[in-house]
Formats: structure tokens, sequence, C-alpha cells
């Protein structure tokens, strides 16, 4: 594509934006949108007290929604797993968070720059 062009295009289609051959850095932008209704039928959250659920094995957490689906799925606040939800006196584990900038650093400069203002 020219300079200044723009491609929509849905998440089913296969993509790539090949090798940057410039010295300077390229941008995107990525703008997702979930639809509200695409859920459980039964909210896991409310329907099971937090002092309940707090009991449950991590594995029946994971199962019940404490877990992040993905890079963008089911984070709270600034990346952080759900289960900080249940144990809010615990430090946030930022392992998950730090993995997915260290892999993003190994294609751009500006990922580069900030996984290692983060890993200061």
């Amino acid at each position: 594509m020219k300079k200044g062009s723009v491609l929509v295009y849905t998440g089913k289609t296969i993509h790539g934006g090949g090798e940057n051959k410039s010295q300077s850095s390229r941008r995107a932008l990525n703008i997702d949108y979930c639809v509200g209704w695409v859920r459980q039928e039964e909210n896991q959250y409310l329907s099971i007290p937090l002092e309940v659920a707090k009991n449950f094995t991590p594995e029946l957490q994971r199962l019940i929604g404490y877990e992040m689906g993905g890079a963008s799925v089911g984070y709270v606040r600034e990346y952080e797993d759900p289960r900080v939800a249940l144990y809010p006196e615990q430090p946030f584990d930022q392992k998950f968070f730090m993995e997915l900038l260290e892999k993003s650093s190994h294609f751009s400069n500006i990922g580069r720059s900030v996984y290692d203002y983060v890993k200061k």
C-alpha cells in the first residue's frame, strides 16, 4: 500500500505487514470491537460470591472466568489478570503483561522502547 493508505479488514482475514525495510518506525492502529452480548449464559462473577470463589482451586477459578482469554480479552485495568478481584491484597504479577511487551519488542522500535521503559 502506498503511504497514507488505509486498509479495513475483519479479524477472520489472514494478514501480515511484511518486513519494514525503511530506517523509520511504522505505526499502526488496532481497533477491536467485541459485542457485549457475546458472553456466557450465566454471569459467574455475579452468581458466585467472591468469598466462595476465593476458596476454589485456581483451575476452577479460571474455568468460571477468572483468567485472561488472550492479549486483549478479559483483563482488568492495565492488563491485570481478573484474579486481582479475588486477591486485591496480593501484588499484581506483571509476568503476562511483560511477556506480551517483550514479544512485541522484537517487531518494532516503539515496542522495544516501551518494553525498555516499563522494565526499569
